[in-house]
């Protein structure tokens, strides 16, 4: 691992190598991202080092680009030409899924693709937990192999050689074929394919949650929907902290705050059940994905079943662990500064000072007359007459204990009237 130290941005990972980069803050609104990570894939450090090399010098020329005005208006022009090309790629792509026949059954298979949004998540998490754990053909691919049989057999031409992984959907195209230069056309392969890696399949669910769900895309105004969105997404994010290596999650942040600050033992287990609260809602989430909309869910939620203060008392280990997450760079904006948290109107005094009832009041004063009301032989009588007083100004002042230890006779006693 010496020689990776010498050429930047060259990182590793169990023995697979990828390219890691911070974006300049001024192009961050620009590309929507912080920084370039793309991994290179199953090559030998050298290749890795090529493709590196390449990837620095393009990204050394946007930035030396977009230092300049006109430059970075080139740039934004360039980022929406290719994101209309994308959108027209992909919306051509899935009109030629929507009616495909399955020579099979002889049915037609409709393809839902019309609309690219958060509902399309769930097909593509499919997708990628089946590239993750072979088991089936990807749906696309599927659909694809079977017009394309579908157009052979009305009389055009197959075109290459395909091998395919020996999926039982394949299998019965193969049983279906009658042709026989057809089925020389379709080769299965003796094993299924690879799965894909963690750092390969963290980089994909990576991909799927900013595209669907953290790039500004609005909640569906629907309920019923807004459900299955806070649910997909949450699938997406509980798979991520799971395959990511040493992710820091919501709880592994709140115990490094903890320990940055030296926070009490008892204190600690008090924030901790604080903090679930959150993860309730979020899960156990790596922290970067808290957003804003969570906090908001948990303070509208508290404000119905909790006095404001609470509610503050609440939030006082979220705002810590999140204000210690942004000083140590784990996330880049803290989402805690778009929340605000209910005014408590009650006086100081209502706020501050917990007043007894008359019943304990009785009760402490029956109490301590009861241990210091009549001489004791343990104590002396200026002891035992103090102590019964010193009860009794905490009871009926605000005192904090040591204020009233240091209060003199001289003080606080007002001069002796004359009698009448």
């Amino acid at each position: 691992m010496d020689q990776n130290k010498r050429v930047r941005y060259v990182k590793e990972d169990r023995g697979r190598f990828f390219y890691q980069r911070r974006i300049p803050k001024h192009l961050h609104h620009v590309l929507e991202e912080t920084k370039w990570q793309r991994p290179c894939g199953n090559v030998s450090y050298a290749k890795a080092v090529q493709m590196i090399v390449g990837w620095t010098e393009e990204h050394d020329a946007l930035i030396l680009l977009s230092k300049t005005p006109d430059g970075l208006a080139k740039i934004k022009a360039e980022l929406r030409s290719e994101m209309r090309k994308d959108e027209d790629e992909n919306f051509s792509w899935k009109q030629k899924l929507i009616a495909q026949v399955d020579i099979v059954s002889g049915q037609v298979i409709n393809v839902d693709g019309a609309e690219y949004d958060w509902k399309s998540a769930k097909h593509e998490l499919a997708e990628i937990d089946n590239l993750r754990n072979p088991t089936r053909p990807p749906k696309s691919e599927h659909a694809q192999i079977l017009a394309k049989v579908h157009r052979a057999n009305s009389g055009e031409k197959f075109g290459m050689d395909v091998e395919l992984p020996p999926y039982p959907e394949y299998q019965r195209i193969l049983q279906g074929l009658e042709a026989e230069d057809l089925k020389s056309k379709i080769k299965l392969t003796a094993n299924f394919p690879t799965p894909i890696d963690d750092l390969e399949y963290a980089d994909l669910l990576t991909t799927l949650l900013n595209d669907h769900f953290l790039n500004g895309q609005e909640k569906p105004l629907d309920s019923d929907e807004r459900d299955d969105y806070e649910l997909i997404r949450r699938k997406i994010e509980r798979r991520l902290s799971k395959c990511q290596p040493d992710p820091l999650t919501i709880t592994k942040v709140a115990e490094r705050y903890f320990a940055f600050n030296g926070i009490k033992t008892a204190t600690a287990a008090k924030y901790r059940r604080e903090i679930q609260r959150l993860v309730k809602i979020s899960g156990d989430v790596p922290v970067q994905h808290v957003t804003i909309s969570q906090l908001k869910e948990l303070r509208d939620n508290l404000v119905t079943q909790i006095k404001p203060a609470s509610v503050h008392a609440v939030f006082t280990p979220i705002k810590g662990m999140l204000g210690y997450a942004m000083n140590e760079q784990i996330i880049e904006t803290n989402p805690m500064y778009s929340v605000s948290l209910p005014r408590d109107k009650r006086p100081l005094e209502e706020r501050k000072w917990k007043k007894f009832e008359p019943i304990e009041a009785s009760m402490i004063y029956k109490s301590i007359h009861d241990a210091w009301g009549s001489p004791s032989p343990s104590l002396t009588e200026e002891r035992r007459l103090a102590l019964l007083m010193l009860v009794k100004v905490l009871m009926f002042s605000v005192m904090r204990p040591i204020k009233a230890l240091r209060l003199k006779p001289s003080v606080t006693c007002p001069p002796k009237l004359p009698s009448v």
